[in-house]
């Protein structure tokens, strides 16, 4: 499932979302999958190029900036 991925600059605030965050920018989606755990999910996100990979106690946000960060939240 894709919980959210393009926001408005209203809504990222409403979400409680970071200043500059990637859902602005079209460029970052926050997904839920229930068939592998999120961990094997980064795994795999990051095998097809993603490099902005947060891990959440139930969903993944997965973006494409330019440089490779990881985080939990």
């Amino acid at each position: 499932y894709i919980n959210s991925g393009y926001r408005c600059t209203e809504e990222n605030k409403r979400v409680g979302g970071v200043k500059g965050s990637y859902h602005i920018f079209g460029m970052a989606a926050d997904i839920t999958v229930k068939t592998k755990s999120m961990h094997d999910l980064a795994i795999l996100a990051e095998s097809v190029g993603f490099k902005g990979i947060g891990l959440y106690g139930n969903f993944l946000h997965l973006d494409v900036r330019s440089y490779k960060e990881h985080w939990e939240g």
